[in-house]
């Protein structure tokens, strides 16, 4: 049936374009006047653009045919499918017995083929409101989306854009076929899973950090230059991971970051120049800047302040955001103070230590730790964000012998347990490398043991997104994520 709706289709195609000539008194072949319909990859296509009138046998040929596209110099058939998406012209010549001619170039449009852009799904709590906005790429717009085989959780539903939500209201875990067509009735499939949990006693805190390598910035060399799918890409990794709170690195555009946090349900948050940051003036609005977004209903920002701005040179132009935040579960609250940096760039150890990258990064370190036991004393902390240097060896190489790494500039830190503790330091004597390409972890989350006595063991990990060309597309950066349980709760 399907079969024959093409068929049909293809046919009032032909008619219309063979039908529209517009120049029917003149002598000799014309070739159709209609426009060429757009296509999405992979789709079949079969337009015919044979001429009306002149003297048999017509000779027809073409300039370039787009990739995958054939066009029958004896029937005038211009047949796909696409193999690449673009914006393309094709120049058909006709020549009839006596020599009359018509020419005429067609512009159309190939659509990429669409692509599931989530990849997974974060957890659902029984009887608690779920939303979630499913991604794509590609396809000709608008795109629909459906349930293709097996069953979404009970409670919760699938609009044709791609909205997941509801409120579930039967544990376990449930599989099902997610379906995604263009304008084109081009097709795609992914399978989800998603489990629905018990909202249980236990007080958990889900945390992460992420480079998102120059968001929205549009100049030369500033990172992925598609703003729009890397939008889509870092919403996606952000609600498939479903943390409670992000500290964010390199947002360039505020505007961006609105953008993603609109399609964030559930998330707000801020930039570090935003008016509320007590010494927001320390970032401009062209330069990278920290960010955080959170879960609103388990998370409660009390107070935010760029801190150590008088060591703004240490650390960059770039001095740490600190937020503090009051997390509630049940009725239950915690008080806890998470500071976000990114720090000084770069290999170079110089023959100046505080101007050298090295030494930046190394008295930065010091001066977070002079404020920590200063002004954070007794205090639950996560210090995390781009490190950019690792805490078991520097990625610095001595300049005395170039042979040997430099110690970490870290090393105060990693030399005084059980005060601080690197959650990341497994992760880098494993040599699992925190971007793209390299061993080093530069990214990384410090405790104060306040709050390691609440760390999850060994739940601090490395995400890789299933992303296509995800450096080029996203970052250069990985996620880092980590767990922490305040132990259980009793409702007051």
């Amino acid at each position: 049936m399907k079969s024959f709706a093409r068929a049909a289709g293809v046919l009032a195609l032909v008619c219309v374009l063979c039908a529209c000539s517009g120049r029917g008194d003149e002598k000799g072949p014309v070739l159709p006047t209609a426009e060429l319909p757009s296509t999405t990859v992979g789709m079949p296509y079969e337009v015919s653009l044979a001429a009306t009138g002149g003297e048999p046998p017509l000779r027809y040929t073409v300039g370039t045919v787009p990739p995958g596209f054939a066009f029958s110099a004896g029937t005038a058939q211009f047949t796909g499918p696409a193999t690449a998406p673009g914006d393309y012209t094709l120049t058909v010549q006709v020549a009839d017995a006596e020599g009359a001619q018509d020419s005429r170039t067609y512009a159309f449009r190939v659509y990429a083929a669409p692509s599931i852009a989530t990849t997974g799904l974060a957890p659902a709590t029984l009887g608690q409101a779920y939303e979630i906005a499913l991604s794509s790429t590609g396809g000709l717009l608008p795109v629909r989306w459906s349930i293709a085989n097996g069953a979404l959780p009970p409670g919760l539903t699938l609009t044709a854009n791609g909205n997941l939500s509801g409120t579930p209201n039967v544990l376990g875990t449930y599989s099902f076929t997610v379906q995604l067509a263009d304008g084109n009735s081009a097709q795609t499939t992914r399978v989800f899973t998603l489990q629905v949990r018990d909202a249980s006693a236990a007080f958990m805190l889900d945390v992460g950090n992420w480079n998102i390598e120059w968001f929205g910035a549009t100049g030369q060399g500033q990172g992925p230059t598609d703003e729009t799918l890397q939008l889509n890409n870092v919403r996606s990794v952000i609600q498939e991971n479903g943390l409670d709170f992000w500290a964010l690195e390199e947002v360039v555009d505020v505007n961006q970051f609105n953008a993603l946090k609109q399609g964030l349900p559930g998330y707000a948050g801020f930039v570090s120049n935003d008016p509320s940051v007590t010494g927001s003036a320390s970032y401009s609005a062209g330069e990278q800047k920290l960010a955080v977004l959170y879960r609103s209903s388990v998370v409660q920002v009390l107070k935010a302040e760029v801190i150590l701005r008088s060591a703004d040179y240490a650390f960059a132009g770039r001095p740490p955001l600190r937020v503090d935040l009051r997390i509630t579960h049940n009725g239950v609250s915690v008080d806890m103070v998470a500071i976000v940096l990114h720090m000084k760039a770069g290999t170079d150890p110089g023959t100046d230590f505080n101007s050298s990258d090295y030494g930046r990064r190394t008295n930065a370190g010091a001066a977070l730790k002079q404020y920590l036991e200063t002004s954070l004393v007794n205090k639950p902390v996560i210090v995390l964000g781009d490190w950019n240097d690792d805490v078991d060896l520097s990625i610095s190489r001595d300049p005395n012998n170039t042979s040997v790494y430099l110690p970490s500039p870290y090393q105060s830190y990693v030399d005084q347990p059980p005060e601080y503790t690197f959650l990341t330091q497994p992760l880098s004597q494993k040599r699992e490398g925190s971007t793209v390409g390299f061993p080093n972890m530069i990214d990384h989350q410090l405790v104060t043991n306040e709050l390691a006595a609440h760390y999850v063991s060994n739940s601090t990990r490395r995400v890789i997104p299933n992303i296509l060309n995800y450096e080029t597309t996203t970052t250069d950066h990985y996620p880092i994520v980590s767990r922490f349980d305040f132990g259980p709760v009793v409702n007051p």
